[in-house]
């Protein structure tokens, strides 16, 4: 597998991710429910303003579009008390945490769900995707592309 196309490239900066969720989360993300997205790998880049839904098996396809409103690495115990705002228990969130001091927390908010879900079959053909565990950088063009293939509501 090649170098995912979508992700920018040496001088850009990261306009956005994809997130890989599991697809019991569908529902939650689409109608709002999730407003922090928890995640151990941390971003060493600058924040980006987009977070793109990745569904896993069997939807396979990239779902939703988030506006990032902010990121920062917080102490798990933190974190754990924001668990309602991401529509997840407590008790499942320190299980996902494990032995992790500290989780990257994502807040967002404005979920568009695509009107065309993009399908990995497709970002892989195309754009050398394969889903991450966590997240992947995309460059401003990589967002400008899912949003016309998932057919997105225009930003605000």
């Amino acid at each position: 597998m090649g170098t995912f196309m979508l992700a920018p490239k040496d001088n850009e900066g990261v306009a956005g991710l994809i997130c890989s969720f599991d697809s019991r989360w569908q529902e939650q993300i689409h109608g709002g429910l999730v407003k922090v997205v928890f995640r151990k790998k941390k971003l060493v880049h600058s924040i980006p303003h987009w977070l793109y839904a990745y569904m896993a098996t069997p939807v396979s396809s990239i779902t939703a579009r988030m506006r990032i409103t902010e990121a920062s690495v917080m102490a798990t115990s933190d974190a754990i008390d924001l668990a309602v705002e991401g529509d997840i228990p407590e008790e499942s969130l320190r299980k996902y945490a494990g032995a992790s001091s500290e989780l990257f927390v994502i807040r967002v908010k404005d979920v568009k769900v695509a009107k065309n879900p993009i399908a990995n079959s497709l970002l892989a053909a195309k754009y050398a995707f394969w889903p991450s565990p966590n997240f992947i950088h995309i460059s401003e063009c990589g967002v400008k592309t899912l949003d016309a293939l998932g057919q997105f509501e225009p930003k605000e």
